[in-house]
């Protein structure tokens, strides 16, 4: 899960939701074996110490898988990893449901 100065430094907003509460979320889903905070500092320590067998990527992060593959590599690493599709963007996308619930707020 992507520490919360992470998010601030790559997407260069406040997370909506805290690193605690995205780590519990995903916790709760059966299909994750292991659920991690990323490191503040070396993105890919915890790539590098956990050796994950996939890196789910969402579809609006803006890694670059190339880059990614490469420091898998040398970690001797066979990770696969994927870009996930976005669910129901229409309706769904984060942005749309941030400025649905600021107009109740």
């Amino acid at each position: 899960v992507a520490r919360n100065s992470n998010v601030k430094k790559v997407k260069k907003l406040k997370p909506f939701h805290t690193e605690r509460e995205r780590y519990l979320v995903l916790k709760h889903i059966d299909l994750i074996d292991k659920v991690v905070l990323g490191d503040t500092k070396d993105l890919y320590a915890v790539v590098k110490k956990y050796r994950p067998d996939v890196i789910a990527l969402g579809y609006d992060q803006p890694a670059n898988i190339a880059e990614i593959r490469r420091r898998i590599d040398e970690f001797g690493l066979s990770t696969k990893i994927i870009r996930l599709k976005p669910y129901l963007e229409k309706t769904r996308k984060s942005g749309k449901i941030k400025t649905y619930l600021h107009r109740l707020i």
